[in-house]
């Protein structure tokens, strides 16, 4: 339990990307073409979400000016309307949660003085709009202060990246970098057998966290799934060709695309299909940890897990200026880092835009640093099952529990992070057989 005054370190958000279309073809095309962005929300995103990428990346989608994108390539996996709308909706909710903060204010090293607006004349400021003079102090603090953003190597991943950011009060001239190298290691690779066969590529893992342990009543469970799915959509026969076998991923894929962009009947799955998928991922993020701690791992978690708390150690030790990080996640890596943390309020399928807030502080009274987690719509903190003390969990001891995964206590963890970033850059460039 801290001792005295907890001291902000470091915030870091970690957002699922926003509601996209499904990643392979799938009926009716037409209609996954209409929910994309136009020409005119895809160029404000771009402006409005300043944001320099570098590192391997695809590029963004290319739109035509009378519409959505026309080429068949570039509808599928693709971030739409309404997942712009809620990305965005969740960076004015950092923006207003970052202003709340009192640490936040005591740490910046901007050339405006917040002093300088009162809490009533600030107040009134607010109600004018963001044009004001309080909209133009948050706007210079928020470019003062050190901002990083990690994303995946792809567009879904670099939109809903920049839909956070233009929901944030940040100057028109700052450049924010998109670090898409690191991002790659947000993802935990599936490994399912017919989507790794698909794509013709041959699986190097051993384990599959996927697998079930009886696969004949797998294969039925999933057979059931994709027949529910077909009679929801209202499609016929002839669409269960592309349905026919398919990985629980896959299916998850279609059927929560389908439910996010209005296409079930009554706008949500049946109880019992709902049960099934969104039980499927939990079980395969347990396997995976579980893997671990039989000292059968395949070493997926540690790029994840290290690449998350870095921030937090170089924070830590005072081996960074950046205050504040974005990171996009796809939904699979965060339900394996809430169940690698053993987070038991958080170990759910997390919804497009779904995001979570870890806050390193530091004890004024003692120095020791500690980690508190926030899901951060309805700002309920979330605590490790096996943390029973008041307050956050210690970084030290959070380490501890992680030690299996990652391979590194913090005592060999070097005030610039990790230290040897190799096992990772080979990690990171083994081929992803699909992304959740």
């Amino acid at each position: 339990m801290p001792a005295g005054r907890l001291r902000l370190l470091h915030t870091h958000l970690l957002v699922r990307g926003g509601a996209r279309t499904p990643r392979r073809p799938f009926p009716p095309e037409s209609y996954w073409k209409a929910t994309l962005l136009n020409e005119a929300l895809l160029q404000r995103l771009r402006r409005e979400g300043g944001v320099g990428a570098f590192g391997a990346r695809k590029s963004l989608p290319s739109v035509a000016s009378d519409g959505p994108a026309a080429s068949d390539d570039s509808i599928w996996g693709q971030l739409t309307t309404r997942g712009a709308d809620e990305s965005r909706a969740v960076g004015a909710r950092l923006e207003r949660w970052l202003a709340e903060r009192e640490e936040w204010r005591a740490q910046d090293d901007m050339n405006v003085d917040a002093s300088e607006v009162d809490a009533d004349e600030a107040a009134k400021h607010r109600m004018e709009g963001d044009d004001s003079q309080a909209g133009r102090t948050r706007r210079s603090r928020r470019g003062a202060l050190p901002l990083a953003v990690v994303a995946m190597p792809e567009s879904n991943s670099e939109l809903t990246a920049r839909a956070v950011l233009s929901g944030l009060s940040l100057p028109p001239e700052l450049r924010v970098p998109l670090d898409t190298s690191s991002g790659a290691r947000l993802s935990i690779e599936s490994w399912s057998a017919d989507v790794v066969a698909g794509e013709g590529r041959a699986a190097r893992l051993v384990f599959d966290p996927w697998a079930a342990d009886d696969p004949v009543a797998d294969v039925e469970a999933r057979q059931d799934v994709a027949l529910d799915l077909l009679e929801l959509l209202g499609l016929d026969s002839s669409a269960f060709a592309s349905m026919e076998g398919a990985s629980w991923p896959r299916l998850l894929d279609v059927a929560e695309c389908s439910a996010t962009c209005g296409l079930l009947p009554h706008g949500e799955l049946s109880p019992s299909t709902r049960r099934v998928l969104f039980t499927a991922p939990l079980r395969a993020a347990r396997a995976l940890v579980a893997s671990h701690l039989d000292g059968e791992g395949v070493g997926l978690l540690a790029p994840l897990l290290r690449t998350l708390l870095t921030p937090s150690v170089r924070a830590s030790r005072a081996a960074t200026r950046e205050r504040i990080r974005i990171s996009v996640l796809p939904g699979f890596s965060m339900l394996c880092w809430a169940a690698a943390l053993s987070l038991e309020r958080a170990a759910i399928w997390p919804a497009p835009s779904m995001s979570y807030i870890v806050e390193t502080l530091r004890d004024d009274a003692t120095a020791e640093v500690y980690l508190r987690t926030w899901q951060f719509r309805d700002a309920w903190e979330v605590r490790p099952s096996w943390h029973l003390a008041q307050g956050p969990p210690r970084l030290c001891e959070v380490f501890d529990h992680i030690h299996p995964f990652v391979g590194v206590p913090l005592t060999a963890v070097d005030a610039a992070g990790f230290g040897d970033e190799a096992p990772l850059k080979a990690n990171a460039a083994a081929p992803a057989a699909s992304r959740v």
